[in-house]
């Protein structure tokens, strides 16, 4: 894990923007949206929850001219229940992914990177399941504890003061 998020640093130096994707109704799926709102209580960098909804923050997005983007959420990618991975939007056309939210995402990417210069990551964790009203599984907890707990050793020396 630390050798993946050491990938992420370069990233971090730049105007940078998180947004938190899921449906914190469908257990896993909500991962995005619950480290969003840990990140953003214990973090200067500027994070927003998105929900599964990115579609609907495009316009701010390009106003607001990050330099990158992480997008943080539940993806099926085949690996085991909470493991850890990150994708560029590239790495989308040439693995065969899972997300709940798949089309709008690739259309929101897309659009984005046609209308600003900007690098995009998806910082994906593996879900275990995505039931309706069920709790989270332990195994992504503890992927949203290991992610945040990176976020807050590094925002000192990264993070940007809102």
């Amino acid at each position: 894990m630390n050798n993946l998020l050491d990938r992420i640093r370069p990233y971090l130096k730049t105007p940078l923007l998180i947004l938190g994707m899921g449906n914190t109704l469908r257990s896993d799926d909500g991962m995005g949206v619950i480290l969003a709102r840990k990140l953003k209580r214990n973090t200067n960098f500027t994070v927003w929850e998105v929900g599964s909804n990115l579609e609907n923050y495009l316009g701010k997005i390009i106003k607001q001219k990050p330099s990158s983007i992480i997008i943080i959420d539940a993806l099926d990618f085949g690996g085991r229940a909470g493991e850890i991975r990150m994708f560029r939007p590239q790495d989308l056309n040439t693995v065969n992914l899972g997300f709940t939210h798949n089309s709008p995402l690739f259309l929101a990417i897309n659009y984005l990177q046609t209308r600003i210069k900007i690098n995009i990551i998806i910082l994906a964790v593996q879900p275990k399941r995505l039931d309706l009203n069920r709790r989270m599984t332990h195994q992504v907890r503890n992927s949203i504890k290991r992610i945040e707990d990176f976020f807050l050793k590094i925002a000192p020396d990264y993070a940007e003061v809102k």
